[in-house]
């Protein structure tokens, strides 16, 4: 999870903001419920802290459904591909 939540700072945030023409899909694989899509857009986050923490935090309230701005869906692309 922590080379996740590297991608998401590298892509979404630089030296003092967010970047708004972003967006980023992460594809989780692993247990409960595989494969689960989540997306973040930097046209929508509201507030992204840039440490790896803050992120892996944001990304457990989406999986609790939490909050507003992103939430996980299911894909029905990402059943078709196989394992790497």
């Amino acid at each position: 999870m922590d080379l996740v939540c590297r991608c998401i700072s590298n892509a979404l945030c630089t030296a003092d903001h967010l970047r708004q023409d972003t967006t980023i899909y992460v594809i989780l694989e692993g247990p409960p419920q595989p494969p689960l899509t989540l997306l973040f857009d930097g046209a929508l986050i509201q507030q992204l802290d840039f440490d790896e923490r803050s992120i892996a935090l944001k990304i457990k309230d989406v999986l609790r459904k939490k909050l507003s701005w992103a939430s996980p869906y299911e894909n029905k692309a990402s059943k078709r591909q196989s394992k790497i």
